[in-house]
């Protein structure tokens, strides 16, 4: 596991995992939506998708008041309506908690 609160890059990370020869699948942890554009989320999958045979799964989330606002420097807004218009086009991945 290595969250993006922790300082992590979920993308960089997520590229150096699927470097075995088995196949393996590879989520990208959760990976915020205010920390980088949905082009760049985007590219980012269909990237890792391409280098690794379809290893890998995009997760994005919303994050916490304390880290989009206070790393990120963004204003948490309503996370619903912003996380629906940064995912259109978009697989949902249902996890249980």
């Amino acid at each position: 596991m290595y969250p993006e609160s922790r300082g992590c890059e979920s993308m960089v990370l997520a590229a150096c995992l699927p470097s075995s020869r088995e196949k393996l699948t590879i989520g990208s942890s959760i990976a915020n939506i205010y920390a980088r554009g949905s082009f760049t989320a985007q590219r980012a999958m269909v990237s890792l998708n391409t280098l690794y045979g379809g290893q890998f799964i995009l997760c994005l989330g919303v994050g916490h008041i304390p880290m989009v606002e206070g790393v990120c420097g963004h204003r948490y807004e309503k996370p619903l309506a912003l996380s629906d218009a940064k995912s259109r086009g978009a697989v949902p991945y249902n996890v249980t908690p």
